[in-house]
Order: C-alpha cells, then structure tokens, then sequence
C-alpha cells in the first residue's frame, strides 16, 4: 500500500513540474504575440498613407496635358 502512495505522490510531483514548465512557455509565448502585435500595429500605421499622399492623377507630369 505505502509503494502505491509513493508511486501516486511521485507522479503527482511529475504533473506539478510539468505543468510549472508548461506554464513558463506560454508566458513567453504570450510576450512574443504582445510584441509581434506591437510590430504589426506599428508596420500598419507605417503603411497606412498619409492625408498628403499624391493621387496617380497628380503624378502625371505636366506636358501630357490633362
């Protein structure tokens, strides 16, 4: 009986230790996709044109007389 405790409680340590090390990896997961968001976010506002941006119409250079 006392050997199927020890077994039980050894496994019981296992899981725990597991679960601490699961634990750890997606708290570092979860910080990569919070800066990989960051990075995105501030690629999106990079790309997004400004409210000076030329139309095609403007790059037309003159002579070709619109």
């Amino acid at each position: 009986m006392e050997d199927r405790i020890i077994r039980q409680e050894e496994k019981i340590a296992h899981l725990e230790n597991t679960v601490e090390a699961l634990d750890e990896v997606i708290q570092a997961l979860n910080s990569q996709v919070a800066q990989l968001r960051r990075e995105m976010n501030n690629l999106r506002q990079q790309l997004r044109p400004s409210p000076e941006a030329r139309t095609a119409e403007e790059d037309v250079p003159p002579h070709y007389g619109r």
